[in-house]
């Protein structure tokens, strides 16, 4: 039977798995949340000021964020330049 692309399969290519550049990020994500969670979790369980609480979650979330922001550029920037690589752009 011709190889043609009328009889090729869209899901599946003969290339080998190539791990996405934001795989990490992806996980970074999920520790994050947790950790966000967990701090939430202490704060509110603190004796504290609702402001003081308000404050104290309003930096974490922000660091948390940043980070993510931070992380999520780099990876963008790398799969960029995977991407120029493969096609042949120096």
């Amino acid at each position: 039977m011709p190889d043609n692309d009328r009889t090729r399969s869209v899901a599946r290519t003969d290339d080998p798995p190539r791990h996405g550049a934001f795989d990490g990020v992806r996980r970074e994500l999920a520790v994050v949340l947790l950790a966000g969670v967990i701090a939430a979790l202490v704060v509110v369980g603190l004796d504290l000021a609702r402001w003081l609480e308000l404050v104290l979650l309003a930096i974490i979330g922000f660091a948390a964020g940043g980070w993510v922001a931070i992380r999520t550029r780099a990876a963008e920037r790398i799969a960029a330049g995977e991407a120029m690589r493969d096609d042949g752009a120096e």
